[in-house]
């Protein structure tokens, strides 16, 4: 006897019964398609639960479109960047970064005339010191202002974050340089 194995046809798969869009691939934003939670969708379509919740094409911004200011306006108030531009009160203050690096702070701080600095090197020690001396005493006390007229700044919150930052490098490098000229000079002297 034989023992026929019969195989059946496999049905058919069935189309996708997703409609076709135009549009283009669809992208999930949190703030636009909260998931699951229809009371908080920005449309609701009957058809959601075939192609998943609408979008809400206007309230995504092109990348042209978008402030850096985080607004729809540009502040008014921010003078940054201005020769002429008014200097707010959270600006006016000693820049203990600019004192204690002011050539390589002035490059990276919208002040870039401060890199004639490294010129002092070649000076002759007493006069290279009366230089170096001098632009810190300045640019410690008028650093802050050159600053944020040299430079566009999103904000006086910004500016100070930035110059935060770099107080707390120069801190660090100044104690740092001061301990390897200290232990070169005990190491010298023989003590």
């Amino acid at each position: 006897m034989h023992n026929a194995v019969r195989i059946s046809p496999q049905p058919q798969a069935q189309p996708d019964a997703r409609p076709e869009t135009t549009t283009g691939p669809r992208t999930y934003r949190p703030d636009l398609n909260p998931a699951g939670n229809p009371a908080k969708s920005p449309t609701t379509n009957p058809q959601d639960d075939l192609r998943g919740p609408a979008i809400n094409q206007d309230a995504e911004l092109d990348i042209s479109q978008q402030n850096p200011f985080g607004s729809a306006e540009a502040p008014s108030d921010n003078t940054s960047g201005t020769k002429d531009g008014e200097i707010p009160e959270g600006v006016k203050k000693w820049n203990w970064a600019a004192f204690l690096m002011p050539a390589i702070w002035g490059i990276f701080s919208g002040v870039p005339y401060t890199a004639v600095l490294f010129g002092a090197a070649f000076l002759p020690p007493t006069i290279q010191f009366i230089v170096m001396a001098g632009a810190s005493l300045y640019l410690g006390a008028k650093g802050n202002e050159l600053s944020w007229r040299g430079k566009k700044w999103r904000s006086v919150e910004h500016f100070q974050a930035f110059h935060r930052q770099w107080t707390s490098w120069a801190v660090k490098l100044t104690v740092a340089v001061a301990a390897i000229l200290l232990l070169y000079i005990l190491a010298v002297s023989g003590t």
